[in-house]
């Protein structure tokens, strides 16, 4: 889970806390639409849904998320973040790789 943390000199602002808090609790929400998208599809599946999954009215949600398609966009987003880093780290050259060069290396 991603943290934020607002800090001014060496006490917290009281703000950091609600900002963690509404982070942590739209990862919750994307993390509850992805089991509910993979369980009973996208159409199927309604904000109320989503909502109840996390403890929360349909109202409530939308202080978090625009939209249906937009959780599902930032699901996507999050899902191609996450494999291209997997892929860079995968393909990444290592200090020592036996000699073999990458195949995109230039000569």
């Amino acid at each position: 889970m991603a943290q934020l943390t607002v800090a001014i000199g060496f006490s917290y602002h009281p703000l950091a806390l609600h900002v963690e808090a509404k982070m942590g609790r739209s990862d919750d929400i994307r993390a509850a639409a992805l089991e509910l998208f993979t369980r009973l599809g996208y159409e199927a599946t309604t904000m109320a849904d989503i909502g109840a999954a996390v403890g929360m009215r349909g109202p409530s949600l939308y202080k978090h998320v625009a939209s249906k398609q937009d959780l599902l966009a930032q699901i996507m987003t999050a899902t191609m973040e996450d494999l291209l880093s997997a892929h860079r780290a995968a393909v990444a050259p290592t200090s020592w790789n036996g000699g073999v060069r990458h195949p995109s290396a230039r000569p």
